[in-house]
């Protein structure tokens, strides 16, 4: 007997039995796959973050003032030197009366000074006539030292003549009283000498009112300069973040008015977060990875490394509810490379490459 065609099997059957067990096997691979090329291209350890260094000055004015014309607008770009506003730090008003004050205080400075003259003065003139007197009294001794030098010589001569008309006790007596006279007017010769050298120094300053002119003259020119129009300049080249004020608005000293960012990133600062595994060193490499669609990477040098714990920012890593504090990590720098088109404040992954 002749054998038999086998009998086709219909394509929708194939297709079952496919379905039920090669597809799932097939399945699986597949995503087994795409799970090992999307962990190794978007996965990454979570112990180091980072973040590009976001540079910004503050302008702020050191005095209270008014804004009396704002040149910039929000991310207006400027340079080192550019004009940010201009300032009046005074009107005129307040000008006038802070030199109406001024002028009041020296017043009475002057016053007070008018008061210490007249003392010193009267000082003077007692000390001038002190010194005349000693004088007076300088020539009296003089000419009392010269009487018992006469005196002397007189008992000198009674008591070698012969026979001798004193007694020795007499004429050294006389001695006594000639060698003291002698002593006193030298002395005082000596201490009004020295008075007379000092007695120009007592004499009082008649120059207050000079000084006075002076002092209100300088407060008026202080008060005109600080009054005057004040340009405040931008310290960095960047952008213009934020402008906190306008035309005719009043400046609170030390209150930023307008905030500038920098453009150009610097470095990027990193953070290894617990555990704490394997600390960078500066000269080791790591991978920077953006977090961007295309997830670029490039390598980039560890520049310094803290060395101790500090808060790692809330844009990092957010905090968790109910915590009191920031977590905190080990801060340590890295390298803006090159090949990757970084913004200041962007953040970025980071893997320690083997060393």
């Amino acid at each position: 007997m002749d054998s038999l065609a086998p009998i086709p099997t219909p394509p929708s059957q194939r297709w079952k039995e496919f379905r039920i067990q090669a597809l799932p096997v097939v399945t699986f691979i597949a995503v087994l796959v795409c799970v090992v090329a999307l962990w190794g291209k978007y996965v990454l350890p979570t112990n180091m973050v980072g973040q590009v260094e976001l540079v910004q000055a503050n302008i702020i004015s050191s005095v209270p003032a008014t804004v009396k014309e704002l040149k910039v607008k929000q991310f207006q770009r400027v340079k080192v030197g550019d004009e940010i506003a201009v300032l009046n730090a005074l009107d005129t008003e307040t000008v006038q009366a802070s030199l109406r004050a001024a002028e009041g205080d020296l017043n009475l400075m002057r016053a007070r000074m008018q008061l210490d003259i007249e003392r010193n003065t009267q000082s003077y003139e007692q000390a001038r006539l002190e010194y005349l007197r000693e004088r007076t009294d300088l020539a009296v001794e003089r000419v009392r030292a010269r009487l018992y030098e006469l005196e002397a010589n007189r008992q000198y001569d009674l008591l070698t003549n012969e026979p001798a008309l004193t007694s020795k006790t007499v004429y050294e007596a006389a001695l006594l009283l000639a060698a003291t006279a002698h002593t006193n007017v030298i002395e005082k010769e000596i201490y009004l000498k020295q008075k007379e050298e000092t007695l120009p120094k007592l004499q009082p300053n008649t120059k207050a009112d000079e000084a006075i002119l002076e002092a209100i003259k300088g407060q008026e020119d202080l008060l005109r300069a600080e009054g005057s129009a004040i340009s405040i300049k931008s310290p960095i080249d960047g952008v213009v973040a934020s402008v906190n004020v306008f035309a005719g608005s009043k400046i609170v000293q030390n209150t930023p008015m307008v905030t500038v960012v920098s453009t150009e990133p610097t470095r990027i600062i990193a953070y290894v977060r617990k555990p704490y595994g394997e600390i960078p060193k500066p000269g080791d490499t790591v991978k920077i990875r953006r977090q961007s669609a295309r997830r670029e990477t490039a390598d980039a040098t560890v520049l310094d490394v803290s060395g101790h714990l500090a808060p790692i920012s809330t844009s990092l890593v957010p905090m968790a509810s109910g915590a009191s504090t920031n977590e905190l990590g080990v801060p340590f720098s890295v390298s803006i490379p090159a090949q990757l088109a970084l913004l200041p404040g962007e953040t970025v992954d980071l893997i320690l490459n083997k060393r």
